[in-house]
């Protein structure tokens, strides 16, 4: 794992320990650490693949329960009953140290102090994560597999639902490959101009809901609005120009925690422990300016979070734990 601060290229984590998947208690048994102390496949047993890197933090790396429940399938349908699911796959979780947070571009050894300091851009971050992989693969005919040639960007996330929602199925892979600061250069019009608007309307939501959705459709300067964090009651601090506007999680770390200026982590499985429903924000952002409630039915994770590293629950066991209500 590498950090890249002014220019500078920094490896802080070498060699991260994968944490299994979790099959079942027979599988595991077999892969279980000699001495770990576990007999199960818990939070304890997860904790042990906790990697330090020194100054920099922890890093965790494994199959969780994804906590971006959604019924991905079933968003863009009139208001009926939606299953209750979740994704589930590997993540990588960090734990950064907030003082090592500044600005490395302009201020390469600046540290915030730790006295609490009023919200605008100087407490800012912009927070996206994406995935790279070697240019060639090669899978050898005794089973070994070897790589080579420089590192390619493959995906990357920033808001949820933005690659998913509003970026056009011809331009995803240019999305995936591409860095948020050139985001409006190229997807500024998806952003202006939602196409998912219009799938909505072609399936009836709007119908359904006797809105009109043509103030919807274009000039959508509230979504980015939203993204440039102008729209919460700080917003006469942050001046984020169009040029530094793209796809990223934008946390004040002098503001008060809450969508989409950041969210805390404990809660799930009860609807009442939950701040917010991203996925129902941001639907009811994109489709109805915020004017409507807007939800895909799916309200809260199916199981609770952790107050501290790895953060999201541990993921379902394939031996006897499904995904949701068993089909009939």
């Amino acid at each position: 794992m590498f950090k890249v601060a002014g220019g500078h290229k920094e490896r802080i984590a070498r060699d991260v320990p994968v944490a299994p998947t979790n099959i079942g208690p027979r599988t595991f048994g077999l892969l279980r650490a000699p001495g770990s102390g576990s007999t199960e496949y818990d939070d304890a047993y997860a904790a042990t693949f906790i990697t330090s890197m020194g100054g920099e933090g922890r890093v965790w790396a494994g199959p969780r329960d994804d906590g971006f429940y959604v019924d991905l399938g079933g968003c863009l349908r009139p208001r009926q009953p939606a299953p209750q699911g979740h994704r589930a796959g590997r993540r990588v979780g960090l734990q950064h140290p907030q003082h090592r947070a500044g600005d490395p571009h302009q201020h390469p050894h600046r540290q915030l102090p730790a006295p609490r300091q009023h919200p605008g851009d100087a407490t800012t971050l912009g927070i996206w994560a994406a995935a790279s992989r070697r240019q060639v693969s090669v899978l050898q005919n005794n089973g070994q597999k070897t790589s080579a040639g420089p590192w390619r960007r493959v995906s990357r996330l920033g808001l949820p639902l933005v690659n998913e929602a509003l970026i056009g199925l011809q331009d995803k892979d240019k999305y995936n490959r591409s860095h948020p600061q050139r985001d409006v250069q190229n997807f500024g019009a998806y952003f202006l101009n939602p196409v998912v608007v219009r799938d909505a309307e072609a399936v009836g939501i709007y119908a359904a809901l006797g809105v009109d959705p043509t103030p919807f459709k274009s000039n959508r300067t509230d979504i980015i609005d939203v993204i440039n964090l102008k729209d919460i009651p700080s917003a006469n601090a942050h001046d984020i120009p169009l040029s530094a506007t793209g796809d990223v999680l934008r946390v004040d770390l002098a503001a008060d925690s809450g969508f989409p200026n950041g969210r805390p982590i404990p809660g799930g499985a009860r609807p009442d422990q939950e701040q917010a429903d991203v996925t129902d924000v941001l639907l009811s952002l994109i489709l109805a300016g915020l004017q409507l409630p807007i939800s895909d039915g799916v309200d809260y994770n199916d199981k609770p979070f952790l107050s501290e590293m790895p953060f999201l629950p541990l993921p379902h066991r394939g031996y006897d734990q499904g995904h949701g209500t068993p089909t009939p």
